[in-house]
This record gives C-alpha cells, sequence and structure tokens, in this order.
C-alpha cells in the first residue's frame, strides 16, 4: 500500500496526478475555494525551500519551514490546491511548473498543509516532488499540554502517557487532554508502540513535558525516504 493511498484513508485527501493539474481540466468544473492555512515541511527539497501558489499569471510566494509553521497565508481559487517550483530560463523568463497538490475540503475556513518530501524514484517519474496532507486547523485548537495525534499511516498506534493510555488507529485522529492544573509543568514517561502482524511493536520511549502553556501536533507516518514508521511533533504557545 503506497504511502499516498494511506494519506487518502485519513481524510478523503488523495491528490490528482500533477499531468491531469498541468494539462486537463477544465477551469468551470472545479470547485472554488477560500481558506486560511499555514505550511510545513518534514524535510527540505532542494531548490524548493520556496514554492508558490495561486492561479494568476504572477503567483504567491510561499516559504517552507521545517521546525514550525509558516506565517498564516490566504487561498482562493479552484480545488485542488496546486503548488508550484519556479525556474528561470536562459531568456530571463520565468517558469511555474507543478510540484504537488492536495484536495481541501470546501467546508474548511483554516487548514494546516504538511508537505512530505516523496522518493526520488517518484519525482523522477511523475515530478511530484511532495505529497501534502491537509488538516483541518481547527483540531489545532486543542487546550494547552495537550497533544492531538494525526495517524496517516496503515497502523494502529497505541500510546501510554504517564497513567493515560489511548489508541490512535491507521488513518485516524485523537486528541490527549492531559490532567494539568494551572501553569504547572509535569515530566511523565511516554511509549509509542505500533501493531503490525497482530504484534505491538516499541515505536519510542521517552519522557514528555506537559506544559499547559503549550500544545502540541504529532503526526504519525510512514517516511517515504526511509520506508519506515516514525513520529514529527509541532509545537505552540498558548496565548
Amino acid at each position: 500500500m503506497s504511502f499516498l493511498f494511506r494519506m487518502a484513508l485519513v481524510a478523503a485527501l488523495l491528490s490528482s496526478p500533477l499531468a491531469i493539474i498541468a494539462l486537463a481540466q477544465d477551469e468551470a468544473e472545479k470547485p472554488k475555494l477560500s481558506f486560511a492555512f499555514k505550511a510545513l515541511a518534514f524535510s527540505r527539497v532542494p531548490g524548493l525551500d520556496e514554492i508558490f501558489h495561486g492561479e494568476d499569471e504572477e503567483k504567491e510566494g510561499l516559504r517552507l519551514p521545517t521546525r514550525n509553521f509558516s506565517p498564516e497565508a490566504k487561498y482562493e481559487g479552484t480545488n485542488p490546491v496546486t503548488f508550484y517550483g519556479q525556474k528561470t530560463h536562459e531568456e530571463g523568463e520565468l517558469e511555474y511548473f507543478p510540484v504537488a497538490a492536495v484536495t481541501v475540503q470546501k467546508e474548511w475556513k483554516n487548514a494546516l498543509l504538511v508537505f512530505f518530501p516523496t522518493s526520488r524514484q517518484e519525482a523522477i517519474a511523475t515530478g511530484r516532488r511532495f505529497h501534502v496532507l491537509a488538516v483541518d486547523g481547527e483540531l489545532a485548537r486543542f487546550r494547552g499540554g495537550g497533544r492531538h495525534f494525526v495517524n496517516v499511516s496503515d497502523k494502529d498506534v497505541s500510546a501510554a502517557i504517564g497513567d493515560q493510555k489511548l489508541l490512535i488507529r491507521a488513518g485516524a485522529s485523537v486528541t490527549f487532554a492531559p490532567r494539568v492544573q494551572g501553569g504547572a509543568i509535569t515530566r511523565v514517561p511516554v511509549q509509542i508502540r505500533y501493531r503490525q502482524d497482530d504484534q505491538w511493536h516499541l515505536l519510542s520511549s521517552t519522557r514528555w513535558s506537559l506544559d499547559s502553556r503549550q500544545r502540541t501536533l504529532i503526526f504519525i507516518f510512514e517516511d517515504p525516504l526511509r520506508k519506515r514508521l516514525a513520529l514529527r511533533g509541532v509545537s505552540e504557545r498558548v496565548l
């Protein structure tokens, strides 16, 4: 089962093939979107620290940070949302070429877009440089000290956080609400396991600080480059 197909199981977010984006669909038939978004890349792709979006000839630039989400940007246009790289010809003429696309739910007003670099083989074969996961931005509005798990893998995952336990099923998301009082900071042992062939295997064993002034989104995914399950957390301060 491909990584892109697993992402589709999460929230019906399968992107359209780049060839279709570049060459086919009738613009009049595409649904229109208007939403705000923040973006994050899990690792850099050479030459694509900045990508572009929009349907005008002159497109909007977007820097792709790898530690925290980008400043908020706006998108108005058709669905799927296409992102482009940029190159300059010898004559000095700019050219945009598609590198990623994602379908965003039309009801969303805010979205978080997470960019996963593709393998070298896929980039050569399709031109696609990123898979993109879209998450409803409202899911990031849980209270301080919490973790919101988004499992984009095809494996069930369990988390034991202190004396609290939860199950994050394949293709699902779950919010962990800790027992944090006031401004207290508590450190607790954490074990994350995944299920494969009816056996539970250790993915991570560590300690977390539960701070009521901070909340964290945690993505569970199969790294397309390393071909193994991985965790990635992105934290923000609670205002």
